[in-house]
């Protein structure tokens, strides 16, 4: 059975569980949640969880309940425009290499 799919998860973790010894000690006064996209992928869970809390409190502290929303919608946009230029520039890549 080839292992590359399980090792990328293997690196996240391992990445999780750094970040979080890392700043330990900035727990009690913040919240710590480490934030990754990786192209073409899926939000981890974390992230995910972290991002919805805080388009909660942004539309607690606001009053305005699409405000958090609004937020969530450009980042996730953000996100669909940095894979597309992913892709464009692959394919861009491929085609020279090609020639």
């Amino acid at each position: 059975m080839d292992a590359s799919p399980v090792e990328p998860y293997n690196v996240k973790i391992n990445k999780n569980i750094f970040f979080k010894k890392k700043y330990a000690d900035l727990a009690n006064q913040f919240i710590i949640a480490p934030i990754a996209f990786v192209t073409m992928g899926a939000v981890g869970d974390e992230s995910r969880d972290f991002i919805e809390d805080l388009s909660e409190r942004i539309s607690g502290e606001t009053g305005e309940s699409r405000k958090g929303y609004y937020m969530q919608q450009r980042l996730y946009i953000a996100l669909q425009r940095g894979d597309s230029a992913a892709v464009l520039g692959w394919l861009k890549r491929s085609e020279v290499e090609d020639a």
